[in-house]
C-alpha cells in the first residue's frame, strides 16, 4: 500500500505469484469466468480474489476465441463487437447487480491506496476483456496512467532488490535510449516505449534534463494499450 492512489495492472493468472513478487501487488483479482482454482488452489490458499462476475460468459467466450483467436492486434471491427457485447453482459458503465459491486470494490481498493492486478488465463498479448476492463476503470475514475500489462523478464541487474521499482524504470527508459543512441540528441529526440508505466519515468527523466531539450514528444510503441498517441504527449 502506497500514499495516493494506487496502481492498476494485468497479468496472466499462469504468473500470478511472480507478479506479486516482482511488483509488490497488495490485491490479486481474479476475472475469470471460470477461474482456475482447481489448478492453483483455492482463494486462501492463492490469496487471489474471486471475481467471476467480471468476466465474459461462456457463450461470449467461445465467440472471441472463434473470431479472434490468437491474434495479438486487439484493433478493428471484432475487437469493437467483442467489447460491446462485454459491456452488454456486465451491465456496461453501471455494472449493475454483482458485478457492479466487484467492480467497485476494485475501483475503492485504488483509491485507498492499493496496487491491484487483474488476472484472465489468457495468454498475454492476446486480445482479452481484462485490457478493456483497466483501460474504463482507468479513464472512468480518472486513475493516474500508472500500471498497465506486467512485465517479467527485467534482466536481474535492473531490479531493485528483487522489486520492479520506479528506479527499475527509469534504469531501463536510460538504457533503452542509449542502445537507440537517443540521449542528448538536440531537437530530434524520439522516445520510444514499449510499455506504459515507463512512460512516468520518461517524465521524470525529461524534467532532471537528461534529454537536451524540452521539446521532446513521447510515443508509445509495439504496446496493445493504443491509449496514448504521439499527438497526446507532444510538447
Amino acid at each position: 500500500m502506497k500514499n495516493g492512489i494506487g496502481e492498476l495492472w494485468y497479468g496472466s493468472w499462469k504468473d500470478y505469484k511472480k507478479i506479486k513478487e516482482l511488483y509488490d501487488i497488495d490485491v490479486m483479482v481474479s476475472i475469470c469466468r471460470f477461474p482456475p482454482y482447481r489448478y492453483y488452489g483455492s482463494v486462501e490458499d492463492t490469496g487471489v480474489y474471486d471475481f467471476r462476475q467480471l468476466g465474459p460468459s461462456a457463450e461470449l467466450h467461445k465467440w472471441r476465441k472463434e473470431s479472434m483467436g490468437s491474434k495479438k492486434d486487439i484493433r478493428g471491427d471484432t475487437w469493437t463487437e467483442y467489447v460491446g457485447r462485454y459491456q452488454t453482459e456486465i451491465g456496461t458503465r453501471l455494472y449493475n447487480g454483482l458485478a457492479d459491486k466487484q467492480y467497485n470494490r476494485i475501483v475503492e481498493w485504488l483509491y485507498y491506496g492499493y496496487d491491484v492486478c487483474l488476472l484472465c488465463t489468457c495468454a498475454m498479448g492476446t486480445p482479452c476483456h481484462r485490457y478493456f476492463l483497466w483501460s474504463n476503470i482507468v479513464r472512468t475514475h480518472k486513475i493516474p496512467l500508472r500500471g498497465s500489462d506486467v512485465k517479467l523478464d527485467f534482466p536481474e541487474h535492473f531490479l531493485d532488490n528483487g522489486k520492479v521499482t520506479d528506479k527499475v524504470w527509469e534504469d531501463w527508459a536510460i538504457d533503452i535510449f542509449a542502445n537507440e543512441n537517443r540521449i542528448g540528441e538536440e531537437n530530434k529526440v524520439m522516445l520510444v516505449c514499449p510499455h506504459v508505466e515507463m512512460s512516468a519515468a520518461y517524465d521524470r527523466l525529461i524534467k532532471s534534463g537528461i534529454f537536451a531539450k524540452d521539446g521532446a514528444f513521447l510515443y508509445l510503441k509495439d504496446t496493445a494499450l493504443k491509449l496514448i498517441t504521439k499527438g497526446d504527449w507532444e510538447r
